[in-house]
């Protein structure tokens, strides 16, 4: 009798994880679902990360099938992503961290979730345990969203929805329906969790199925130390996070939504940071302007981040 079960891409994202990724890709290559194919996608590292990966790709002899791929210059995290799409054919897509590990029977588990909702979700994810760069374990968060939030709490920013990306699963039309990421994203799960809340929806499972690792070269690690040092995100990141909320608005037309309060609240937010990056990047008559359109706009966040950046550059 011919197996009836879908095609699931499990997605490894590497880029210079040399210490960890034969780890990450022996935990994808021990998935216990069938069928399944184990996409690893490398954005151009300058360790020996994709020489480990052609060792242990040219070493498999078990069931799944292997696509291996290195672009040719370094993309970014959402390029990356993007050709991990166009490379895998899965109806779910499984995504895991060049420097993480995924128990055996996670993709079993979060096709099992998914296949038994209807309509079948555009997310479904799980919970993570937290672990150090040697492998000893920081925590657990099994807390999860057991059914779908509104979007309405990402938007005002009251209790914004993120399944983290480690250790999400994401059905094949929730990227192509809107399209590629923007390149300027630093963190796809913000963009794909907001696209899963107007769409098919969201499931959470509260077991932990993926040992997530936390280090400094990570993307909360740069983030972490960037607030460490700083206190506040500088250019770099302030400019993701526009990209992130223009993604937002761009799902917001896809699934056309008709929310007039919150297209005005996200665009509202939108402008007040990129005015924000234009503040950084000012003179000082040009500054004196943009803080007097902050107070006259009733922008008092956008002010309060200015007046601090004013008072870091004169000390």
């Amino acid at each position: 009798m011919p197996d009836t079960r879908p095609l699931v891409t499990l997605a490894v994202i590497s880029y210079n994880h040399e210490r960890f990724i034969a780890e990450a890709l022996e935990s994808a290559l021990a998935q216990t679902y069938s069928p399944l194919e184990v996409v690893i996608s490398d954005d151009f590292s300058t360790d020996a990360t994709f020489s480990v990966i052609e060792k242990i790709a040219s070493n498999y002899a078990g069931p799944h099938k292997i696509i291996i791929h290195r672009n040719e210059r370094n993309l970014g995290l959402a390029e990356n992503v993007n050709k991990v799409w166009e490379l895998s054919s899965g109806d779910l897509v499984v995504f895991q961290g060049g420097d993480d590990i995924s128990l055996p029977h996670r993709v079993s588990k979060l096709v099992e979730t998914w296949e038994s909702r209807e309509p079948r979700p555009d997310l479904v994810y799980s919970g993570i345990t937290r672990i150090d760069e040697d492998g000893n374990v920081i925590s657990e968060n099994t807390i999860v969203s057991e059914k779908t939030p509104p979007i309405d709490d990402t938007i005002t920013g009251r209790k914004v929805f993120v399944a983290g990306g480690c250790a999400a699963a994401y059905s094949r039309s929730l990227h192509f329906f809107v399209g590629p990421l923007g390149s300027d994203i630093i963190a796809e799960d913000f963009v794909y969790s907001f696209r899963a809340l107007l769409g098919n929806g969201v499931v959470g499972i509260s077991e932990s199925l993926v040992l997530y690792r936390q280090h400094t070269a990570s993307i909360i690690g740069q983030l972490q130390t960037v607030l460490d040092i700083k206190g506040r995100f500088d250019d770099k990141y302030l400019k993701a996070h526009v990209a992130q909320l223009v993604e937002n608005k761009r799902a917001m037309d896809a699934y056309k939504a008709r929310r007039p309060y919150l297209r005005w609240l996200l665009n509202r937010r939108i402008n007040s940071f990129k005015m924000e990056l234009r503040f950084g990047r000012s003179g000082i008559v040009n500054k004196c302007l943009l803080m007097f359109w902050a107070i006259g706009s009733l922008r008092f966040r956008t002010l309060r981040n200015m007046l601090r950046a004013l008072t870091e550059t004169s000390i």
